[in-house]
């Protein structure tokens, strides 16, 4: 497992979403009221990516835009379909204010 420094707390707007290519996967890292969440950037219904879908930080959810496809953000489980199965999801952490992702 490698972790890799994203950038600095401070540099993530609450409530956007940013998009990394480390090593190779495609991440999506949103930045919430009360944490930071790190998802595979790719709807596993359709393949369109999750960077456009809707967060809802209380449930902790994101919405694929295209076809309605619903994920738990930290256990990357489907909460509806038409998706079948879960995205992965990305260790993330802050240590000094600077921002961390585990990946592979």
């Amino acid at each position: 497992m490698s972790s890799i420094s994203i950038g600095e707390e401070k540099d993530f707007e609450i409530g956007k979403g940013y998009t990394f290519n480390l090593y190779g996967e495609d991440i999506l890292v949103y930045r919430g009221q009360k944490s930071f969440f790190a998802i595979q950037n790719e709807c596993s219904h359709a393949k369109f990516p999750l960077e456009d879908g809707i967060l809802n930080e209380e449930k902790c959810s994101i919405t694929c835009i295209h076809h309605g496809a619903k994920f738990d953000l930290e256990s990357g489980k489907v909460l509806s379909l038409p998706a079948l199965k879960g995205i992965k999801i990305y260790k993330i952490y802050i240590v000094n204010n600077e921002v961390y992702v585990d990946v592979i």
